[in-house]
């Protein structure tokens, strides 16, 4: 299939509309009632279910390549979502193909058809090769020319919104990229400047704020913990487990690592295993009553026992629910929720600190403006020479981070004197003159202009074309579980 790269890429454009964008599986239950022929509708284009299969199939077969034929089951999973999203993008554009009107021939088709090298014996089209293929594939021919239909009818469409670069917007572009100013600039350090904060002011600040200082919501649970020293694993254990589970142990930035590399790092994953299979007993047991859990009563959120993630999933339980087992550094723990309570405001004796630092940054804030404002009247910077937006390094004074921020508000910026607040600095400015960079210049960067143009209309386009695409056409699912 990689010979048919330029039928099957469609340009960038298509991609965006993909809103995150293959052994048979199940796909939920249908709403029987409805459209059985397919498993979804969008506007007048049907999805049907072995359309889904065939997507999946896809993706899940190039995906577990990438995992050396190990593909986790999580990620299996979220595939059939992947997978039938890429449907529904591919016919919000067939019905916009269809509203423009767009056709394909079947001379089209056989022309693309027998030109493909996959179907040629000794050079020339094979009618036996074309059928030989298909069948090894499991492809039926009927299936097979439709496909290519819709290969052939979404590159029209991709065509009709690809648009060439007109000489204002390259011009304008150039001069966006390529602009120099000629700059004196004057640092204002929070450092030289004193702010008090009396502790009046912190009460008054407090009062008005309190809904800002809230202590953490706290749970009564009961809970059971497995922790892994409890079990012992062997060094065939380990092995096994390796063989099977390579894709835990592989990075996509270095080569795999031989067991020997990772021993004591697979004979952790085998405990945790293990402790994971004993915590699932103990969870069963403790639904059905037959095992003591240990209570705690008013658990904060941050807390020794479960993990800040999973503390926080507890807010959406139901009360005597009992949760899954949790992985924990340790081993897995499994809980029952007993009860909840909201947070409550902290006291100002509690929260004082963190009101004091809050207000302190505020009026930094307005003192910072209020005396960059002052020293502008009577500016007299350091200049910087002629700079472009990608001079960072030429503000010794300013890390890259805020050297970056400050060119970005200087070239964007429509006066020729100004200062730029950085939060904990603030950047006085007066823009002495300006120019573009040689000719020459623009003309070495003639394709980096060209496709910066191009991207900026693409976006432009995908936007808009998103926003119709959803408003116009409507999705209908008939099936439930996805």
């Amino acid at each position: 299939m990689q010979r048919r790269k330029k039928l099957l890429v469609i340009i960038m454009w298509i991609t965006v509309l993909a809103f995150v964008g293959a052994g048979f599986v199940g796909w939920g239950s249908y709403q029987y009632g409805s459209k059985s022929s397919g498993i979804a509708s969008v506007g007048d284009v049907q999805i049907k279910r072995d359309d889904l299969q065939s997507e999946y199939n896809k993706l899940y077969s190039y995906y577990n390549q990438l995992f050396d034929g190990n593909l986790p089951q999580a990620q299996a999973e979220e595939l059939k979502s992947i997978a039938m999203q890429r449907l529904i993008n591919q016919a919000y554009l067939l019905n916009l193909a269809d509203e423009f009107g767009v056709i394909v021939s079947d001379d089209e088709i056989a022309q693309t058809i027998t030109g493909m090298e996959e179907f040629k014996a000794d050079g020339v089209f094979s009618k036996e090769q074309y059928q030989k293929v298909l069948a090894g594939a499991q492809m039926t021919i009927a299936k097979f020319e439709e496909s290519i239909r819709k290969d052939i009818l979404l590159n029209k469409l991709a065509d009709m919104f690809s648009f060439d670069v007109a000489k204002s917007e390259f011009d304008t572009v150039a001069s966006s990229l390529f602009l120099t100013d000629n700059v004196n600039i004057q640092i204002l350090d929070e450092k030289d400047i004193k702010v008090t904060v009396p502790d009046a002011d912190v009460t008054a600040y407090w009062e008005k704020n309190k809904d800002r200082y809230m202590g953490e919501p706290t749970f009564d649970i009961g809970y059971i913990t497995v922790a892994k020293s409890e079990f012992t694993a062997t060094e065939a254990d380990a092995k096994d487990y390796y063989e099977k589970n390579r894709a835990e142990f592989m990075s996509f930035e270095a080569a795999p690592k031989k067991f020997e590399e990772i021993k004591d790092q697979v004979m952790n994953a085998v405990k945790m295993k293990m402790a994971k299979k004993e915590a699932l007993k103990k969870r069963i047991a403790l639904k059905k009553g037959k095992v003591e859990a240990v209570i705690a009563n008013a658990v904060p959120l941050t807390n020794t026992i479960v993990p800040l993630a999973d503390m926080k999933s507890l807010e959406s339980k139901a009360s005597m629910e009992v949760s899954k087992p949790i992985e924990t550094e340790n081993g897995y723990v499994v809980v029952k929720l007993l009860n909840r309570y909201t947070p409550k405001p902290l006291s100002f004796a509690v929260a004082k600190p963190k009101a004091k630092a809050d207000l302190m940054v505020e009026k930094m804030q307005v003192a910072l403006d209020q005396e960059a404002a002052k020293m502008l009247k009577n500016f007299n910077g350091t200049s910087l020479g002629f700079i472009t937006r990608n001079d960072m390094n030429k503000i010794k004074s300013l890390t890259t981070e805020e050297a970056s921020l400050f060119l970005s508000n200087l070239f964007n910026s429509k006066e020729k004197k100004g200062y730029v607040n950085l939060g904990k600095k603030a950047v006085l400015f007066e823009i002495v003159e300006q120019k573009l960079l040689s000719n020459t210049k623009v003309a070495e960067n003639r394709d980096f202009i060209t496709s910066n143009v191009k991207r900026m209309k693409k976006t432009l386009i995908d936007s808009e074309m998103i926003e119709y695409l959803q408003n116009t056409y409507e999705v209908q699912k008939y099936y439930e579980g996805m």
